[in-house]
């Protein structure tokens, strides 16, 4: 697609959150909500409610009110980018850093250690959502927030004093590795679907990529900020790519690829070891060779999805796949990625541009959830489309 394809994507993108009631006010100071739900059938509208407890409700849809901390983190980092992408628009900057005032300041998302009942040891880890009942530390959620602030400090030193970014971000990436290693080491030997912390602490399945990779890819963000003092948290990242390297389909399907590739790819540049580039290789090779070679799209086979080999699974696939390709691709430049793409199924940068048409070809984050049938417009900006 063209650059100024691209942009114009983008800017239909900001406005759908601007316009489409899921961030009220719209200039971020509330926050945005974590979704649009739109069903017409009374009983599916009463489950829905059942499971979240905050909305409001419109005519023809409802927004399910929830503040995630990972989705706004990721909404306020997407507007800081495209103010700079618009020549330093002033307005997408002010919505960034309304988004962030929110999260550190107003949200109560992140514990800050103060909190009666709370363990201080515990600090600088985020909650679920504003309106969780009780203490929901999700591994997936956490890596976003802590891979995301360290991104926005390297890029935007200004705000490093604005939110004590180094302060909070080595807290979160302390209590982050020792929960993800101990529930790793612990789920060893048992079902993928296991949630295996034995502290009852944090939850994830971190046998699955979608989890493990993304602790990966935080913790090495975290590595290449200084934060990993000690080493640990890079034997750990080894520890678990050296289990993905033996783990066959039945663990990585297309969507845990993606993941692993973001995870392996992070991993290389943190640490410079060929070990992770030959395995964020193999794992792009087993993608692409499941490719359709006409449309370039990537069979559906998510468990939290739609599943087939024509549904264009942008929650947990393509949006994935398009990162890690744009990852992997730029760590092999020169000789080194011509001797590499001549060896894969595929080609890894037609095939980005397969992802990216498939992906904007389907609108505006609109999916289908397989639960309770229902529609959702998703808000989610990590994990944002599937259409069929």
């Amino acid at each position: 697609m063209e650059k100024t394809q691209l942009k114009e994507v983008l800017a239909k993108n900001l406005n759908w959150f601007r316009k489409s009631s899921v961030m009220v006010p719209d200039n971020g100071f509330w926050g945005v909500a974590e979704r649009i739900y739109v069903c017409g059938d009374p009983e599916l509208r009463k489950k829905v409610f059942h499971s979240f407890n905050s909305f409001t409700e419109y005519d023809s849809w409802s927004v399910i009110e929830s503040r995630r901390a990972d989705c706004n983190m990721q909404l306020a980092y997407l507007f800081l980018l495209a103010s700079d992408i618009d020549g330093q628009d002033a307005e997408k900057r002010a919505i960034a850093v309304n988004l962030l005032d929110f999260l550190y300041f107003r949200s109560g998302l992140m514990n800050r250690g103060e909190t009666p009942g709370v363990a201080k040891e515990m600090t600088g880890v985020w909650n679920w959502s504003h309106t969780h009942w009780r203490r929901t530390l999700w591994l997936d959620d956490n890596s976003w927030t802590l891979a995301i602030p360290l991104l926005i400090a390297k890029r935007y030193p200004e705000l490093i004093e604005r939110y004590e970014l180094t302060h909070w971000t080595e807290r979160l990436a302390l209590e982050l590795h020792t929960g993800f290693k101990r529930a790793f080491e612990a789920s060893i030997g048992k079902e993928l679907k296991d949630m295996s912390d034995p502290l009852d602490i944090w939850f994830g399945r971190p046998l699955l990529p979608h989890w493990g990779s993304l602790c990966c890819f935080a913790l090495s963000l975290a590595c290449k900020a200084g934060l990993d003092t000690t080493g640990e948290y890079q034997t750990t990242i080894r520890m678990y790519h050296e289990y993905l390297a033996s783990a066959g389909d039945d663990i990585l399907n297309v969507s845990e690829l993606a993941y692993a590739v973001i995870g392996a790819t992070a991993a290389y540049k943190a640490t410079a070891d060929s070990f992770y580039l030959k395995l964020a290789m193999n794992f792009e090779d087993r993608i692409l060779a499941k490719a359709d070679p006409e449309t370039g799209n990537v069979p559906a086979e998510h468990y939290e999805a739609p599943k087939g080999p024509h549904l264009v699974d942008t929650i947990y696939t393509a949006n994935w796949i398009l990162i890690g390709l744009q990852n992997l691709v730029r760590l092999t430049d020169g000789d080194t990625g011509k001797v590499y793409r001549e060896n894969l199924s595929g080609d890894p940068r037609h095939q980005i541009v397969s992802c990216r048409q498939n992906i904007f070809a389907f609108g505006i984050f609109n999916y289908e959830f397989p639960v309770f049938q229902q529609k959702f417009l998703g808000t989610e900006n990590h994990c944002a489309l599937a259409a069929d």
